[in-house]
């Protein structure tokens, strides 16, 4: 990534300094990319959207992986899935409206892609299908806006707020190394449940025993101070958590663990992460976006290239179908018998196997706490 304040002369630019040299908009949960304008000056504007079209500044805007399937032959095709998701519902007395194309249904059936221990075997694997198909399906309107979007950028109609939009759409790329799962050589020690466990921190001043114990503390519950701006913002009581809140949920711990926040240029930014709820502040949209995260750490920490190099309290994104459109977020807390474990919201999960990701073929990104940087300018 590039260093946060770099002035427009070299040819080829990552789309994160656009965003933070450029755009603004408000704080998105996951699933969401809400946007307002609220960029520099109108000629700063101008001369980027020349640059752009004129090849000075060069971008891909990749459009998202498809899936040729119809709604109507979705419904046939995966019936015993969504009888199955029908059947849950009613369960949990959960109130929504069952339409493949509400997107509040497709988060919904792609949180249970996080929750599959709900699920017998049999059933699980039927979710999964469903799960990969929904997440390919949504793409398609997805992409639709984006080449809107890139229409309107090329014939210089495009404002502040759409540009935005079109760069927070843009996959992460699908040749980006991962973190894969290997036989495991790590020592288990550290990460048994012990009295004396002393909250030893690295030199960057995270701890991860803090940011477990901030875990175990509220994995089956919101903490109100992180939690009120997202239930106003969805219409909902903070008890009744109709967003999805994974990330939201890892940032809090990894706050507590001593990971400082950063305030950045702007929301969208990927040097932003940061909670901030009152009249002229939002929380940034690396805080409760699950993509927007994946940027952020990506480009203050390193990536653990196997299961090997990961710790506890390391954070992991999940991309369910490997569609270049991050997922899920969840933090690492146990490592039992040479088993990583997660703890997670959306769904509320205490000490969840990690392999569960990895055999039902999820693209794993795990970023190391150890080599994250303290401050921007580290």
């Amino acid at each position: 990534m590039l260093k946060i304040i770099r002035k427009i002369t070299s040819p080829i630019l990552v789309i994160s300094f656009l965003t933070t040299s450029f755009l603004a908009s408000p704080a998105s949960a996951d699933g969401e990319k809400e946007l307002t304008s609220n960029a520099k000056s109108n000629s700063s504007f101008s001369t980027l959207v020349d640059n752009i079209v004129q090849g000075k500044t060069e971008l891909k805007f990749n459009t998202l992986k498809e899936t040729n399937v119809t709604k109507e032959e979705a419904l046939k095709q995966y019936a015993k899935a969504f009888d199955i998701v029908k059947k849950y519902i009613a369960e949990k007395n959960i109130k929504i409206n069952q339409d493949l194309d509400n997107i509040e249904y497709q988060r919904f059936i792609k949180s249970l892609g996080a929750s599959l221990d709900d699920f017998s075997e049999p059933d699980r694997q039927e979710i999964v299908k469903l799960v990969k198909f929904v997440d390919l399906y949504e793409n398609t309107e997805k992409n639709k806006i984006i080449n809107n979007l890139k229409s309107k950028l090329y014939a210089k109609s495009i404002n502040e707020e759409g540009l935005a939009e079109l760069l927070e759409l843009v996959p992460v790329s699908l040749s980006d190394p991962s973190t894969v799962e290997a036989p495991s050589t790590v020592e288990a020690s550290v990460y048994q449940e012990k009295v004396d466990i002393k909250p030893l921190a690295y030199a960057n001043g995270y701890s991860s025993v803090n940011a477990r114990a901030y875990a175990y503390q509220w994995w089956d519950d919101r903490n109100p101070t992180y939690s009120n701006y997202y239930a106003d913002y969805y219409g909902c009581s903070v008890s009744r958590a109709c967003w999805n809140d994974c990330t939201n949920f890892v940032s809090q711990a990894l706050n507590a663990g001593g990971m400082l926040q950063w305030s950045g240029l702007y929301l969208t930014g990927d040097d932003a992460w940061y909670f901030k709820d009152n009249f002229l502040s939002k929380p940034s949209h690396s805080w409760g976006g699950a993509h927007n995260f994946y940027n952020h750490w990506k480009y203050r920490a390193k990536l653990a290239s196997s299961t090997n190099d990961m710790s506890m309290g390391d954070p992991v994104n999940a991309d369910f179908n490997n569609d270049g459109d991050i997922d899920h977020t969840a933090i690492i807390t146990e490592f039992t018998n040479g088993h990583f474990f997660l703890t997670q919201h959306t769904t509320d999960r205490k000490d969840a196997p990690l392999s569960t990701w990895y055999s039902n073929g999820y693209k794993v990104y795990a970023w190391k706490m150890s080599t994250a940087k303290r401050n921007p300018n580290d």
